[in-house]
C-alpha cells in the first residue's frame, strides 16, 4: 500500500511514474508483532507502450525483509491505473510553385514530422493543400488538411505551418483575334 501512479505522455517506454512510499502491515497477534519490512525500490510498468486510458500498472522491485519475512507472500498493489496520452509532434509540408491556372489548388511535395520518438516508424500521408486565393504572388499562404501520421493513436500533430511557394503567371502569352459584326465595337 501507499503507492499511487500518475499518467504521462507517450514516450515509447513501459515506465509508469509512481509516487508515495510502499509499506507493509505485519500481522499482530498473541505472540506480538511480526518483523516484516519492504526493501528495494518500487517501479511501475504499463503492459505496453501504446496510448490508452485507464491502463493497468504493475509494480516491481520490492521484496520482503525482516525476521518473519519467510512467513509472508508479497502481493503487489492491485487496481493501479493511469493514462498514456498522445505525444504532440510537429508537421510540416512543402508545396510546389505553380503557374497561374485560376484555381487555388496546390501540390504537396514533401511531408515531414518532427518530434516523434526514436525508433518509432512514423510518417505523414494523404492530405490536400490549397493557396489562400487564386491570385499571383510570391510567398503565398498555403493551407494543408487531411494529413495524418501513421501510428496516429500515439501522436497528435500540433501544427502544420504554412509553406511559402510562388504562384506565377505563365511566361507564355496567348493571343486571339476577335471578329465582330460591322457597327458593333469589340472591347479588348
Amino acid at each position: 500500500t501507499g503507492l499511487t501512479v500518475s499518467g504521462r505522455v507517450y514516450n515509447a517506454n513501459l515506465d509508469a511514474p509512481l509516487s508515495g512510499t510502499a509499506s507493509v502491515t505485519p500481522l499482530s497477534g498473541a505472540l506480538g508483532i511480526d518483523v516484516v519490512t519492504l526493501s528495494g525500490s518500487a517501479s511501475g510498468s504499463f503492459a505496453d507502450k501504446n496510448v490508452g486510458i485507464g491502463k493497468a500498472v504493475t509494480v516491481s522491485g520490492l521484496t520482503l525483509a525482516g525476521a518473519d519475512a519467510p512467513n509472508y507472500k508479497p502481493v503487489p498493489p492491485s487496481g493501479l491505473q493511469a493514462d498514456i496520452t498522445p505525444l504532440a509532434i510537429h508537421g510540416d509540408v512543402t508545396v510546389a510553385d505553380k503557374v497561374y491556372d485560376a484555381t487555388t489548388a496546390a501540390t504537396i511535395v514533401t511531408r515531414t514530422l518532427t518530434g516523434a520518438m526514436a525508433g518509432d516508424d512514423v510518417n505523414y500521408s494523404g492530405g490536400t493543400a490549397s493557396f489562400a486565393d487564386k491570385e499571383v504572388a510570391i510567398g503565398k499562404t498555403v493551407m494543408a488538411s487531411g494529413l495524418s501520421p501513421s501510428r496516429w493513436a500515439r501522436f497528435s500533430v500540433t501544427r502544420i505551418p504554412s509553406s511559402t511557394p510562388v504562384a506565377t503567371k505563365s511566361p507564355n502569352t496567348c493571343s486571339a483575334t476577335l471578329f465582330g459584326k460591322p457597327g458593333i465595337g469589340i472591347d479588348s
